[in-house]
């Protein structure tokens, strides 16, 4: 009976074989999780992001990453329309001052102490950092990098040796002197060469007049913490130094800030702005001689200055899958994944223990300049509607800066326009 049996189940192993392979393939299929993890598309975050996807679905099998880049300005639009209808991503990687604004509406998962508990995470991030990833005493997610855009100089080295200049700069006025003999006009008295200017005007017309109040022992923020105070002795003092590079010392120009090839053609010889400038000269003028120097305090004070939180992961409270979320968010926590994002990005890392880290620094040897400021960082502070501040004050430093307005009646009448965005968006929330 067994023999005549034997072929017969031969055969229909045969006949059931691929049947069952698919049976099997559909099963491993259906406990495959697949998250949406949103980013910026700049090609180093994508790179970035490809590279530990690489890692983490080789670690993780049983979770499926789809990434999904956009556009800055899209990336925005859509974070907010997303949430607003219930269609956010899983995870998603934000610039960390947005942070803030998400959490307090309800649209976060707070970071379970299982991951990371709060004495932990302040042990391990640099403040500035994590200022606006913490809302009513919990974290809400997790940065990669130290966001700053001061304590920085880019000198083209070959403009510097030509106008007989040593050693670089270590006060406020010895930058201002230096800038003086760099700066070149035409017969008109037009500026040619800006002698100091900056490759992110719409950023460094807020930071650096923050960073410089910060260097007086001053704030600009009022008495409750919430709205503005952008017309104090300390604000004035700094807006006017800065807008005299402009006006009356004639060795910067708004013109020349606009075009962000300045510094690479030799129209700017020096530029202040963040360590991430490095990699985007290098990679737009390779030929070009240039370093990358500690940026002078406005005073004798430390180089204090303002940053923001800077780019991380979040995980969406209306995500149906948050072990999967977060197992996913704690990988990207790893010391090791940290460092590989912020090499590949050229970024700062948000990390302590990666303070002056030997791989990083092998990688990226001229942000060593900004590692040895990142103790005087101070977390700029919640700004209700980050872009909203930045273009309203933006608007009032190039008036000064192009003649339209005096200093007085331009900060009087932002602190004004900032203090009614802050009452609309309070009152909103």
């Amino acid at each position: 009976m067994l023999r005549r049996l034997l072929p017969l189940m031969a055969a229909l192993a045969v006949t059931f074989a691929p049947a069952l392979q698919v049976g099997a393939t559909q099963r491993a299929q259906a406990s495959v999780t697949t998250i949406t993890w949103w980013c910026f598309n700049d090609p180093a975050w994508v790179a970035a992001n490809k590279a530990i996807l690489v890692q983490f679905e080789k670690a993780h099998p049983e979770i499926k990453v789809d990434l999904q880049p956009y556009p800055y300005p899209i990336l925005i639009s859509k974070l907010l329309t997303a949430y607003a209808t219930h269609t956010q991503p899983d995870v998603a990687q934000m610039f960390g001052t947005w942070v803030t604004s998400y959490a307090k509406a309800g649209q976060l998962s707070p970071v379970p102490n299982s991951i990371m508990s709060t004495a932990q995470i302040e042990k391990t991030y640099w403040s500035p950092s994590l200022g606006a990833y913490k809302w009513n005493g919990q974290y809400y997610g997790l940065p990669h990098e130290y966001n700053l855009e001061n304590g920085g100089l880019l000198i083209n080295t070959q403009i510097w040796k030509q106008a007989g200049l040593g050693a670089f700069p270590r006060t406020w006025a010895e930058l201002t002197a230096d800038a003086k003999k760099l700066a070149r006009y035409d017969s008109h008295g037009n500026i040619t060469r800006a002698g100091i200017g900056t490759l992110d005007p719409g950023d460094d017309s807020v930071f650096m007049p923050f960073s410089m109040t910060l260097q007086q022992g001053g704030t600009y923020f009022a008495k409750d913490g919430v709205h503005f105070d952008l017309t104090s002795p300390a604000m004035m003092r700094a807006i006017t130094a800065y807008a005299d590079w402009y006006i009356k010392d004639k060795v910067a120009s708004y013109a020349i800030d606009q075009n962000p090839n300045s510094f690479g053609q030799g129209r700017l010889a020096v530029a202040f702005d963040g360590p991430w400038s490095i990699s985007t000269i290098k990679t737009s003028f390779p030929k070009m001689q240039f370093a990358y120097v500690p940026f002078p305090s406005f005073t004798s004070s430390p180089p204090y200055f303002a940053a923001e939180s800077g780019w991380g992961e979040v995980v969406s409270k209306g995500s149906k899958y948050q072990q999967a979320d977060w197992t996913f968010f704690q990988f990207l926590s790893e010391k090791s994944i940290d460092r590989l994002w912020t090499m590949t990005t050229a970024a700062v890392p948000a990390r302590r223990d990666l303070f002056d880290d030997p791989q990083y620094l092998a990688a990226l040897p001229g942000v060593r300049t900004s590692f040895q400021v990142l103790r005087y960082g101070h977390w700029i502070g919640n700004l209700q509607n980050r872009d909203q501040f930045f273009n309203n004050m933006d608007k009032c430093v190039y008036s000064i800066e192009l003649h339209q307005s005096n200093i007085s009646s331009a900060m009087s009448n932002c602190q004004s326009v900032e203090n009614k965005m802050v009452d609309q968006y309070v009152n909103n929330f």
